[in-house]
C-alpha cells in the first residue's frame, strides 16, 4: 500500500501499480482523506528525514465484502508512523466513502488490528497518541476523532 507519488525512480512507481501493493479502497475515501494522509506523511519525511511508514488493511466484522467471490474487500485501512525523536502514532479510517477516522497510539493500533507495526518500541511512545491531524473531514466524510 505504497502510494505511487512516495516512489523517486520510474520503475518503483510503476511497481506501487501492482496488485500485491494494493487493497481494494472505497474511491471518497482514496480520493480525499486517504490523499491528504499520503501527502501529510511526505511532508513529514520532507521536514524529518527519516521517517518510518507501514500500511495496511484490518479485517474487523462478520460480514466483510467479497469481490468477484476471491477478493476480500477491508473494512479498514490503517497507517502507522515512526518518526524518531518525534513520536509515533497511527490513523485507522473506515472503508467506506463517508469514512470515520480515529488517531491512536501504536498501542491501540495493534490491539485492534493484531498488527505491531513497530515492535521494538519502548512503551512510552507506543502507548502514546500523538497530535497528528484527523482527516476524511469535508464532503463526503464525518470528522474523525482522536483516541
Amino acid at each position: 500500500m505504497a502510494p505511487s507519488g512516495d516512489m523517486t525512480r520510474l520503475e518503483d512507481d510503476y511497481d506501487s501499480f501492482s496488485l500485491a501493493n494494493m487493497v481494494p479502497q472505497a474511491g471518497g475515501l482514496n480520493r480525499s482523506g486517504w490523499a491528504a494522509l499520503e501527502s501529510y506523511v511526505r511532508s513529514l519525511a520532507v521536514t524529518f528525514g527519516t521517517v518510518h511508514v507501514v500500511t495496511g488493511p484490518a479485517y474487523k466484522g462478520a460480514s466483510l465484502r467479497v469481490l468477484n467471490r476471491r477478493v476480500l474487500v477491508p473494512s479498514h485501512v490503517w497507517k502507522a508512523v515512526f518518526v524518531p525523536g518525534q513520536g509515533a502514532g497511527a490513523w485507522i479510517a473506515t472503508n467506506e466513502d463517508a469514512s470515520r477516522w480515529d488517531v491512536v497510539s501504536i498501542e491501540t493500533l495493534s490491539e485492534r488490528t493484531g498488527v505491531d507495526p513497530f515492535p521494538d518500541l519502548p512503551i512510552a511512545i507506543r502507548g502514546r497518541v500523538p497530535a497528528f491531524p484527523v482527516f476524511g473531514v469535508g464532503e463526503g466524510s464525518s470528522p474523525g476523532r482522536q483516541k
